[in-house]
């Protein structure tokens, strides 16, 4: 299955125009085609795929190699935490809590 997949430095890849599917180098013609209707097969993607909860515009720093044979989100389209691609404006909110704590102070001394 092709998957979307974070920065990969010295890894095998097919050669000869093969790609990897069930480990195994086979031609691109036989690959099935899986990517979701919100996302476009690519020979070449980004190890750094767009998700909910990226801040839009944030500068990122990887190699130059690409991630061969994957899915990417089509312009608009980010990875939710299910690596699906919906609408950014879909996105859940991100929840953020903070919790207080009373430090312990001593007999003497109050907070």
């Amino acid at each position: 299955m092709w998957h979307k997949s974070a920065c990969a430095i010295n890894v095998c890849q097919c050669t000869g125009g093969l790609v990897l599917h069930n480990n195994k180098c086979i031609p691109l013609s036989e690959c099935p085609n899986i990517c979701d209707k919100n996302s476009t097969f690519t020979t070449c993607g980004s190890p750094f795929p767009e998700k909910c909860f990226d801040k839009e515009n944030e500068t990122k720093i990887c190699t130059k190699q690409c991630i061969v044979n994957v899915c990417e989100c089509k312009p608009g389209y980010v990875l939710d935490d299910n690596n699906k691609c919906i609408k950014r404006e879909d996105c859940p909110q991100q929840k953020t809590t903070t919790t207080t704590r009373k430090p312990k102070c001593g007999k003497t001394r109050i907070f």
